[in-house]
């Protein structure tokens, strides 16, 4: 897929954040994604995705643009 046109805008780089939104309404205990072929070495402007996802997940409210924690 890389070097494909449109490879950069992929809204597949960022799908990870739709288990956000679920994350973020129903605070789960556990949350379990998979991991597709690539995703650790996986970079989207020139950051890595897996730390991106990871980052995000500490804070799932605050990622989504709504720094207002839900307990």
């Amino acid at each position: 897929m890389k070097g494909m046109p449109g490879f950069a805008h992929d809204k597949r780089h960022v799908f990870y954040q739709e288990y956000m939104k679920i994350i973020a309404d129903h605070s789960p205990p556990v949350f379990l994604m998979e991991n597709v072929k690539g995703l650790l070495s996986s970079k989207h402007q020139g950051r890595s995705m897996i730390g991106k996802i990871l980052s995000d997940l500490t804070s799932p409210c605050h990622a989504l643009g709504n720094p207002s924690e839900r307990a």
